[in-house]
C-alpha cells in the first residue's frame, strides 16, 4: 500500500460502505450524521500519512480533527487493504481518543483508582469489538461510527457498575470541591433547562463539575443528558438528522420528561451528595 495513495471515496460520499446495524424504534439501518460523511469524504482525499497526521489532533475543536466517527470507519476498511501498519497506527489513535474520554481527573490532576480500573475495562472493550470487526463484520461497532462519544459513555456506565460491585461501594460527591460561588453557577446552568441555551462558561462548567454526579443518575437520564451536552436535537424537521429521540427510541415528550427529572436529581446529588 502506497501512503502517499488517497482512498477512493468520491465527493459525493457513494461509494462509502453503509451500515448494517438495525435501530429497534423503526427497523431501519443506522445512517451516519451528514457531517461525518463529510468528513470521510474530506480525509478520504489525504494520503495515509497526512491523514494519521491529521488524526493525532485530539482537540475538538482544533484547525483539521477528524471526529472519532471517521477514524473508526478508516480503522475498519484498513483490513480490506491487508495493511498492518496503517491499522496499528490509526489503532493506537482511537484508543487514544477512548481514554480521553474516559480520564477524569481530580482537582489535583491525578486519576483515581477507580477512575482507572473503569477506564481499563471500557478500552478492553473497544479493543475486543475492534478484534472482531478484523475477523468480521461486526455490527456493534457501527454506533461508534454514528456517535462514538455516547459510545463510549454507555461502556463507561456498564464498566461503573462492575467497578463498584468489585469494590463494594458507590461513587459519593465530595461538596467541598466547589465553593459556594461555583454552586450558584452550576445551579444556573441547570436551570437553563436546555444545554443548548447554556452559555459557554455554563456548558464547561457543567462538563467538569456536574460529570461526576452524571454517573449516579438512573441510566436513561445519563443517556439524555449526554446526548443534549453533545448538542443533539431533541426533534428535528429534517429528514434523516439524527435526533435523541430516534437514538432512544422514544418520544421528544420522553426524552424531555427524563431530562427534566435528571436535572432535578442533579441539584439533589450536588447539594446532599445522595443519588436515592
Amino acid at each position: 500500500m502506497d501512503s502517499a495513495a488517497p482512498y477512493s471515496v468520491p465527493p459525493d460520499g457513494s461509494m462509502i460502505e453503509p451500515l448494517r446495524a438495525i435501530r429497534k424504534i423503526d427497523g431501519q439501518v443506522y445512517q451516519r450524521r451528514p457531517e461525518i460523511v463529510e468528513a470521510i469524504v474530506e480525509a478520504a482525499q489525504m494520503p495515509r500519512d497526512t491523514l494519521v497526521k491529521r488524526a493525532s489532533i485530539r482537540l475538538a475543536n482544533a484547525p483539521g480533527h477528524i471526529p472519532p466517527e471517521a477514524l473508526v470507519y478508516f480503522l475498519r476498511r484498513s483490513k480490506e487493504e491487508n495493511s498492518e501498519v496503517h491499522f496499528q497506527r490509526l489503532y493506537e489513535i482511537v484508543v487514544e481518543r477512548v481514554s480521553d474520554l474516559c480520564g477524569v481527573r481530580t482537582l489535583d490532576g491525578e486519576i483515581d483508582l477507580h477512575t482507572a480500573d473503569m477506564q481499563e475495562k471500557v478500552t478492553a472493550k473497544v479493543i475486543e469489538l475492534i478484534a472482531l470487526d478484523r475477523d468480521d463484520y461486526e455490527t456493534r461497532l457501527d454506533y461508534f461510527e454514528i456517535n462514538f462519544n455516547h459510545a463510549i459513555a454507555r461502556l463507561r456506565r456498564t464498566a461503573e457498575r462492575s467497578v463498584r460491585r468489585k469494590q463494594g461501594r458507590t461513587v459519593s460527591i465530595n461538596q467541598s470541591q466547589t465553593s459556594g460561588e461555583t454552586d450558584l453557577r452550576i445551579e444556573t446552568a441547570l436551570q437553563a433547562g436546555d444545554p443548548s441555551r447554556m452559555t459557554s462558561e455554563q456548558k464547561n462548567l457543567f462538563r467538569i463539575s456536574v460529570l461526576p454526579a452524571i454517573s449516579l443518575l438512573p441510566e436513561k437520564e445519563q443517556e439524555v443528558i449526554i446526548l443534549m451536552m453533545q448538542d443533539f436535537q431533541v426533534e428535528s424537521s429534517k429528514s434523516g438528522e439524527p435526533t435523541i429521540s430516534d437514538m432512544l427510541g422514544c418520544s421528544p415528550r420522553t426524552v424531555r420528561n427524563r431530562y427534566n427529572s435528571a436535572v432535578e436529581n442533579l441539584k439533589r446529588i450536588l447539594k446532599t451528595g445522595d443519588p436515592q
